[in-house]
């Protein structure tokens, strides 16, 4: 898409270069600017980072709703564990990177704004959760959408299909 779209690099865009100029302006304005803030923009690597997961998992989901083949490749476990753990070993470097190795595990294991009579009960609770736990959670909730989705499509389709055999009632079949 982006080698098609990028090949004229026209100052007025159309055809594919719309749509991939268009791509981009989204993950830059919708995304980054939403949850990072300017400060992502400033990075070099988070645009091209976020496009090409966002891209990646579109297209990987769209096969979903071709008809025979209705299964996107993020509804397979591979998938997304593979995407959550390259998520969470960037995470990981860039706070290390930001805040070096002492800076990085004081601000992930002891939240701020908790009591410090707590940090005994919370500090294993943030190392489980941030360290092992956030790759299978991230890969789980990623799998199990795109899974559920699947299942509500071909619920629908065989519904459908079992609707428009019928006599009568294939009038709601629409609906």
């Amino acid at each position: 898409l982006f080698l098609v779209g990028g090949r004229k690099g026209a100052l007025v865009p159309t055809g594919m270069q719309n749509l991939a100029e268009s791509g981009v302006d989204f993950i830059r304005e919708g995304i980054i600017m939403q949850t990072i803030g300017p400060e992502g923009l400033r990075k070099r690597w988070v645009v091209p980072l976020l496009t090409s997961m966002f891209f990646f998992i579109f297209f990987c989901n769209i096969t979903g709703i071709i008809p025979l083949i209705q299964m996107p490749a993020n509804a397979r476990m591979a998938v997304p564990l593979l995407l959550a753990l390259m998520v969470w070993v960037i995470f990981n470097v860039v706070g290390l990177v930001n805040q070096g190795p002492i800076g990085y595990l004081k601000s992930s294991l002891f939240p701020p704004g908790v009591p410090k009579a707590l940090y005994l009960l919370v500090t294993p609770i943030e190392f489980v959760s941030t360290f092992l736990v956030r790759p299978f959670s991230l890969a789980v909730r990623l799998f199990a959408n795109l899974l559920a989705g699947h299942i509500l499509l071909v619920t629908f389709a065989v519904l459908t299909a079992s609707l428009w055999v019928a006599q009568w009632y294939a009038v709601f079949t629409p609906l």
